[in-house]
């Protein structure tokens, strides 16, 4: 097979072979945006044919050009719309709705000044819960540090942060935190949460099988950024750990730490510094 090189906003993930670089164009919208936004969707189809017709392992690269291509398709027809209709209006989409905007459009200023505008939405949810919490032993950012702890608090409350035991309102927080949209019924938001979290926990697989070590700075703060965690500004090496800390919670089988919980830990570590250890 060619080489493969999977694209973010005309940023390159880590090539399959080996790193590809594009230089950014004037126009966030050019064809040639177009382009890569077709050649991941082909690209995609081509390993989907192999896995089906050959029992090809995805690597987590391929399985990330997946993921990404097919959100990307799902969004172009709102997108292409918009672009179509009201064209001078595409800078406030991007701005104001970046999750109608397909990943192949949006620079790498523009990604910045979302994750930042995201990281001020979860900064002052993490306040708020964390000042109401404050009087509540076993309940705070030590606390969530210590996988001791957390392991504690899953076999306590493993029934209160089942997700079907989550009431509307804390469901559709947790939605909001890890950047997913907050509307809708119980039911609804339930199986938002579960089916974006069952993409991470599969992420998780990929990292943890090939090493977090292993993921460029793109990488980093895409994986830091998708698990509610902050991801501008941050030093490699605390991302690395951050990410190597969420894994060794998400994957532990022995107490299973309840997704709610997960998320909810979030929250408390918005802003943690990880030791050296």
């Amino acid at each position: 097979m060619s080489r493969i090189a999977i694209t973010r906003g005309l940023v390159p993930l880590r090539s399959l072979t080996q790193p590809v670089r594009i230089q950014p164009v004037r126009s966030a919208f050019s064809p040639l945006r177009s382009k890569l936004l077709w050649a991941n969707h082909k690209t995609t189809k081509s390993l989907k044919e192999k896995v089906s017709k050959e029992g090809h392992v995805l690597t987590r690269d391929e399985f990330q050009l997946i993921h990404l291509s097919e959100k990307d398709m799902i969004k172009l027809i709102p997108f292409a719309a918009i672009f179509l209709i009201l064209a001078e209006s595409i800078p406030l989409v991007v701005m104001f709705a970046p999750g109608l905007v397909p990943s192949t459009c949006v620079t790498p200023s523009q990604m910045k000044k979302q994750r930042e505008k995201m990281y001020n939405k979860r900064l002052e949810m993490s306040k708020n819960v964390v000042e109401s919490t404050s009087r509540v032993e076993g309940i705070s950012v030590s606390d969530f540090l210590s996988h001791a702890n957390v392991c504690r608090l899953a076999k306590r409350y493993e029934m209160d942060f089942n997700l079907a035991n989550i009431d509307r309102k804390h469901l559709s927080s947790y939605c909001r935190f890890m950047g997913l949209p907050s509307y809708g019924t119980h039911g609804m938001l339930r199986k938002r949460l579960d089916k974006y979290l069952d993409y991470i926990v599969r992420d998780d697989k990929y990292i943890a099988e090939e090493g977090v070590d292993q993921l460029d700075m793109a990488e980093l703060e895409q994986a830091a950024e998708e698990r509610g965690m902050r991801s501008v500004d941050v030093p490699p090496e605390q991302l690395r750990k951050s990410i190597q800390y969420w894994i060794s919670l998400s994957l532990k089988e022995d107490p299973i730490i309840p997704r709610g919980l997960l998320v909810f830990s979030r929250l408390f570590l918005l802003n943690a510094t990880y030791d050296k250890k």
